[in-house]
């Protein structure tokens, strides 16, 4: 047990001090092809993919401004959870689109996994807040960071959810203007 526990202590550090440097890390702000940014994240979870059943779809990803691995690991962030909250007993699918919407590029990644329930809707940004900790391997850092990265960049992210439904990801990051082409 206590070489479990230093295990999981080390495992929370580790995050704690990823989390901390996420927050201070110098942005390369750039244009982002986010079709590539998918293509990318695709291919690193196909495994995982594969082995749950779950179909990944991408289309109208307009491309937006960010600091491609933040983004990356934004959206890497997202599909993980949606992978690891899927529902064991229907066919499971992501699916990621956007739309630009005034100055923003908004990205919607959709899943048919387990939901949120409305009162948890909030908490999931909170750091170390776990919808089901026993069920679902992680320390409760994942959307918090996303939202941290997010913010620094000029972005949001909200969900709307239905349990035993699924849920929506809305990520918002600035998008590329004319003089930015």
């Amino acid at each position: 047990r206590i070489r479990s526990s230093t295990r999981q202590m080390d495992n929370l550090l580790k995050s704690l001090l990823k989390l901390s440097r996420a927050g201070k890390v110098s942005l390369q702000i750039a244009e982002l092809d986010m079709f590539k940014i998918m293509e990318m994240i695709a291919s690193s979870f196909a495994f995982r993919l594969n082995e749950k059943g779950i179909t990944l779809n991408y289309e109208n990803l307009p491309p937006c401004m960010g600091d491609y691995v933040q983004v990356t690991q934004v959206f890497a962030n997202i599909i993980d959870n949606a992978v690891k909250y899927s529902r064991n007993d229907i066919a499971g699918f992501i699916t990621v689109r956007g739309e630009l919407r005034g100055d923003f590029a908004v990205y919607y990644i959709e899943d048919n996994g387990i939901g949120i329930e409305e009162e948890y809707k909030d908490k999931i940004f909170e750091l170390f807040y776990r919808v089901n900790p026993k069920a679902v391997d992680g320390e409760g850092l994942g959307l918090t960071m996303v939202r941290q990265i997010l913010n620094r960049m000029g972005g949001d992210i909200s969900v709307s959810s239905k349990p035993g439904e699924g849920s929506i990801f809305s990520v918002s990051l600035p998008a590329v203007k004319e003089s930015d082409a």
